[in-house]
């Protein structure tokens, strides 16, 4: 099924880029400085629009290697458009045909050198600041290199066409970019590239063909120069769509994905938890069930408070209701005679002593009832209770 939608979507990029291809060969067919301009001005709008994406969710993107290339290709844009001001019939910036030629082999460069770069993002986090940092740098110094100091050599020459460096440039940058296609297909089953893989190297033979179709033109309008735009243009659309899901896509169903699984994780933990009251509750009938059915009642204390008065002890009291003894001191069930030896029996249990078996009295309203009282301790969390066994004494005893 992933297999059935991944060529679904190439079916419809390939569509859509047949489609703009066409409508941009009109428009060329009538200016092609129209063209170019909007061409140019879609990728670096596109190029712009990346980089915010990529600046903006670097917090919520576990995917530092597709956050590196967004940011980097902010910086390919910033280039473009230079290349898109200084192209020969803007006329924004003021230049021969040869500044636009640099400014393009300039971005190529950074762009090939940058995916190559890239790869160490794949397992390794990218330090935001840093790379925006370096890419101002490099930035400042290709401008300084082309506009100010005129250092970076020549790509095109009026009347002669393009000079040996830019021909060998095109040829370099062609054989990087299918080096880094096979890098993409090396690492295709990476976790952050996976459905990406595919598109990254499309876009990265197209930008090799591109290379080469621009080593032909002689003018800069030519129809060699129109073929190389063109595939340029969409090796950037695969490589923006890659981008996209990585940036937009990815991050957001993974962060539904993580709701849904901690959903599911919580109604599981609530079932857990319904299952361990219930059995809980079962624990608790079947304790009153033995509490109930013990000829020996059982008195239990947190302090001197008493939480807890089993059946045979209210039978043994005469109570006339369940439950009148809860909250009550324990001193108040037992006689006062019985008093100082509650609290012997206190004290030797916070020794970790054993208590044995007193005789003492139990007293309710005028009856008082001689018994057998056994006294235990325990803990549970961090409180102590005190446990006290009935044994009612028989007449003859």
């Amino acid at each position: 099924m992933y297999q059935e939608k991944s060529r679904y979507t190439l079916i419809k990029i390939i569509i859509a880029c047949v489609i703009t291809s066409v409508i941009f060969a009109l428009i060329a067919n009538k200016s092609f400085i129209l063209f170019h301009s909007l061409l140019e001005l879609m990728i670096v709008v596109a190029g712009l629009g990346l980089f915010m994406i990529a600046y903006i969710t670097k917090n919520i993107s576990d995917n530092d290697y597709f956050t590196f290339m967004g940011i980097t290709y902010g910086t390919v844009a910033l280039i473009n458009i230079f290349h898109l001001f200084t192209y020969k019939g803007i006329d924004i910036i003021t230049t021969d045909s040869n500044v636009p030629t640099q400014l393009w082999l300039a971005q190529r460069f950074f762009g090939a050198f940058a995916l190559l770069l890239s790869f160490r993002y794949l397992n390794k986090k990218v330090k935001v600041k840093k790379l925006l940092i370096i890419n101002f740098i490099i930035f400042v110094l290709i401008m300084l290199s082309i506009f100010t100091f005129n250092i970076f050599p020549d790509a095109f020459i009026e009347g002669e066409g393009l000079t040996r460096f830019k021909v060998y440039s095109e040829y370099i940058t062609c054989v990087l970019f299918l080096v880094i296609a096979f890098l993409y297909y090396k690492n295709s089953r990476h976790k952050l590239l996976q459905d990406k893989a595919n598109l990254l190297m499309i876009s990265m033979v197209l930008k090799s063909i591109a290379s080469l179709i621009f080593v032909l033109y002689i003018n800069v309008y030519d129809s060699s120069n129109f073929s190389g735009h063109i595939v340029h243009f969409i090796s950037y659309v695969f490589l923006f769509i890659a981008l996209i899901k990585a940036l937009i896509e990815d991050p957001y169903n993974n962060l539904f994905k993580g709701l849904s699984e901690t959903l599911e994780a919580t109604e599981k933990e609530k079932l857990q938890l319904v299952e361990e009251l219930d059995r809980l509750k079962q624990m608790q009938i079947v304790q009153k069930g033995i509490l109930a059915t013990s000829p020996k009642g059982v008195i239990v204390a947190e302090g001197e408070r008493i939480i807890y008065v089993s059946e045979p002890v209210e039978k043994i009291l005469g109570l006339e209701k369940s439950g009148l003894l809860i909250g009550r001191y324990i001193q108040e069930v037992f006689d006062v005679t019985c008093h100082e030896m509650l609290k012997k029996s206190i004290t030797t249990l916070f020794e970790g002593k054993s208590v044995e078996a007193e005789l003492c009295y139990l007293r309710w309203g005028r009856n008082k009832l001689p018994v057998y009282v056994y006294a235990y301790t325990f803990i549970e969390g961090n409180r102590r209770y005190f446990s006290f066994v009935i044994e009612a004494i028989k007449e003859e005893d």
